[in-house]
């Protein structure tokens, strides 16, 4: 039994000892395109695959969880690279949160269940994107709540939602507090867009395209601008009910440890691991609901489609392993902007 069959993308492998370790590992280079400098590197990557591919074989094999676990772009990472690529050489790609407290959403009668990418068959959010190697996950965040909120407000659907520019973001908030590849605040994204010399708004992707590396700002260059919004607000902070509240009125930003060896190779399934609460990543809640008895958030990453459920993950609502702030902190550093 060999690699060419895709072997290592199945969940379970019973019969361990037959796979062809050496075949699946060049097959899962060619999937994600990796190369490495010398016969050194590309043996210690062998040996971190087969480690972690055993590790995620054992784990479901056992099925003692609400989640599964699977290969995917980080296959060749021990847990200490991995926390390297979510932190970078900073120690986070998020900053130091500030409060902003312009509106309660604590009154709002929330559903039972919300999904902003599926309504009526039509999506509020735009497609999962992927960071690469710049520590801009705030970015990501603050255009993905940006882009919702403005399309909710609108009713844009589909395609007709524009895609913001992350990388107007990373080149351009400076002078608002972020720091490009090395971290950044969903907020002082927001106070960027609602401030900058450009006009407010930003420009979209296709017209200032992601580079994953800190550039030269060339925002004066874009011919139009999107999804202007006149302020932004905190939700009120290890509040499950409060943000439940937000999120039933569009994707709400919010901050999570993601650092742990199960969120790097989550697959599917609700997330119910203790993953701690020292925030190191942003993303976006876009939903919530309930799956075999366990409620959960469904959140957007920007880790590419190949991680989690195609970009997606459900982190348990109720489940109580990180007490008052939520599962992996994910109640503590909730915002979202106010679109004009």
């Amino acid at each position: 039994m060999g690699g060419k069959d895709g072997i290592w993308k199945q969940e379970i492998i019973p019969d361990w000892s037959s796979v062809n370790k050496t075949e699946a590992f060049q097959e899962w280079k060619v999937e994600f395109n990796k190369q490495y400098d010398d016969l050194t590197a590309d043996t210690h990557a062998f040996i971190t695959f087969v480690s972690n591919w055993k590790f995620i074989n054992e784990f479901n094999t056992a099925g003692n969880e609400t989640f599964t676990l699977l290969l995917n772009q980080f296959g060749d990472l021990t847990e200490d690279e991995f926390k390297l690529y979510v932190h970078g050489h900073t120690g986070s790609c998020l900053g130091a949160h500030r409060q902003n407290w312009i509106e309660s959403s604590s009154k709002v009668d929330a559903p039972p269940s919300i999904d902003w990418t599926s309504v009526n068959g039509s999506s509020y959010v735009t497609n999962v994107k992927n960071q690469g190697q710049c520590g801009s996950c705030w970015a990501f965040s603050a255009t993905g709540s940006l882009e919702a909120r403005y399309a909710i407000k609108h009713q844009l659907t589909g395609d007709s939602i524009t895609t913001l520019s992350e990388q107007e973001l990373v080149d351009c908030s400076g002078a608002y507090g972020n720091m490009g590849c090395q971290g950044g605040l969903m907020d002082d994204a927001f106070k960027y867009v609602m401030n900058n010399t450009a006009g407010p708004g930003l420009c979209s992707e296709k017209e200032y395209p992601y580079t994953g590396k800190d550039g030269t700002c060339q925002a004066s260059k874009c011919t139009t601008r999107y999804d202007a919004i006149s302020n932004y607000t905190d939700v009120m902070v290890d509040s499950s009910t409060s943000l439940q509240a937000a999120v039933a009125m569009g994707p709400v930003s919010i901050a999570i440890e993601a650092d742990t060896m199960m969120f790097q190779f989550y697959h599917g399934g609700v997330f119910t691991r203790n993953c701690g609460t020292k925030l190191d990543h942003g993303v976006l809640v876009v939903g919530y609901g309930e799956e075999s008895g366990e409620k959960y958030w469904k959140v957007k990453n920007s880790w590419g489609g190949s991680w989690g459920m195609k970009g997606y993950i459900n982190i348990c609502r109720e489940c109580g392993k990180n007490g008052k702030h939520g599962q992996c902190g994910i109640l503590m550093d909730p915002s979202y902007p106010i679109p004009k």
